[in-house]
């Protein structure tokens, strides 16, 4: 048997949500004529009358009057979607592939094509373990900083990609050592959208920091399947991103402000 504690939202987390819900519904207000209109239309396709909803809510611990408040809040989040987030939340066929060899990659079915960037310091070039390590730990102090990683190389890299400012063109994945197979994988599964993060790993004989500079849009057949479903996927995570972005806008169109230490 697996125990687990249910996360419960902090005090915080719950003002932020309601000054959401406010702000939202302020904007785009539902009158009951349109909160009738939706109930009328969910009781049609349950093919169940206003008892028959009012029972089965009662079912799931809440109160009809409860049911109707998250009614409305939903109906108000549509109209947002529809009138100011849809036009702004748009996913290319380009998005769609790229996603598509994302989630492939790690598989031995995947076509696709990882344009790599490296930085690799080999031990035996240097005197002791501890210079290679200092000049591995100024190049993650460079590219922190800022640095292009291909300046980055070319100062720090003894691979013979340095010259091209570590760059080793497309490979396919299968191509790959498995110590530099582990670590592009991590890159590939993170959720960060910081474009610039990069990967690192030590072995036996060389410090190694890489970047993915691209993935290539080799696509199978698979795609063409799952397109649309990718599709809808990426555009609830653009909604959502294009919602938070309305929502801060707004808090700060009225200066709203949480002090997190009263809160």
């Amino acid at each position: 048997m697996i125990n687990y504690q249910k996360k419960t939202p902090s005090d915080l987390e719950i003002i932020d949500f309601l000054i959401a819900e406010t702000l939202i519904l302020d904007k785009f207000p539902v009158t009951d004529a349109d909160l009738e209109q939706e109930i009328n239309s969910i009781q049609n396709n349950l093919h169940i009358n206003r008892d028959g909803l009012r029972a089965a809510i009662s079912r799931e611990g809440f109160q009809f009057d409860d049911y109707q408040q998250l009614m409305r809040a939903s109906i108000s989040k549509r109209q947002l979607i529809d009138r100011d987030i849809r036009n702004k939340a748009a996913v290319s066929d380009d998005e769609l592939k790229t996603e598509y060899n994302r989630n492939k990659s790690g598989s031995k079915t995947f076509h696709g094509s990882i344009n790599l960037s490296l930085i690799k310091i080999t031990k035996k070039n240097y005197k002791n373990i501890k210079f290679a390590k200092d000049i591995y730990d100024q190049a993650i102090k460079g590219l922190s900083e800022g640095q292009a990683f291909e300046d980055v190389a070319k100062k720090s890299s003894d691979d013979p990609s340095a010259n091209n400012g570590g760059n080793l063109g497309f490979l396919s994945y299968q191509d790959m050592a498995p110590k530099l197979q582990k670590e592009v994988q991590k890159l590939l599964s993170s959720k960060s959208e910081d474009k610039n993060q990069v990967g690192k790993f030590e072995d036996p004989t060389s410090f190694t920091i890489i970047k993915i500079t691209e993935i290539g849009k080799d696509v199978d057949v698979g795609f063409d399947k799952e397109k649309e479903s990718l599709r809808g996927k990426l555009l609830e995570v653009e909604f959502q991103h294009q919602i938070k972005l309305w929502i801060d806008r707004q808090r700060s169109l009225n200066y709203i402000h949480i002090n997190s230490k009263t809160a």
